[in-house]
C-alpha cells in the first residue's frame, strides 16, 4: 500500500495536487474527448497524455498492489481520488472489461 503518511486529509491534498498538475486543462473544458477513444473514436494528445500520466501513478486500477501497476492505494484512498477526480471533471481513461475480468 502506498504511505502517504498515513492521514487521509494529507494523501487529499496530494491527489489535488497531482490533479491539476496532470489533468490537462482542455478535458476539463471537453468531458466528451476523455471518452471519444472508448467509443471508438480518435483519441486527442490531452485524453492520451492524460491516460499515460495515471497509468503511470497506478491510479487506472488504484487498489491494485503496485508490482501489478496499480496504485497500491487503500479504499479508502481509492475513493478519496475518485472525489477528487470528480471534483475537477477527471475520468479515469483506464478500464473497461479487460480490467473488470481480473
Amino acid at each position: 500500500m502506498a504511505d502517504f503518511g498515513g492521514d487521509i486529509e494529507t494523501f487529499r491534498g496530494e491527489a489535488k495536487a497531482w490533479l491539476e498538475a496532470n489533468f490537462p486543462k482542455a478535458l476539463q473544458a471537453d468531458p466528451a474527448a476523455q471518452l471519444a477513444a472508448m467509443g471508438g473514436g480518435k483519441e486527442s494528445a490531452d485524453a492520451k497524455a492524460w491516460r499515460e500520466a495515471m497509468g503511470a501513478k497506478g491510479w487506472g486500477t488504484p487498489t491494485w498492489p503496485a508490482e501489478y501497476g496499480g496504485g497500491g492505494l487503500s479504499r479508502q484512498q481509492a475513493r478519496v481520488l475518485q472525489e477528487e477526480m470528480a471534483k475537477v471533471g477527471a475520468r479515469n481513461p483506464i478500464g473497461g472489461m479487460g480490467v473488470m475480468m481480473f
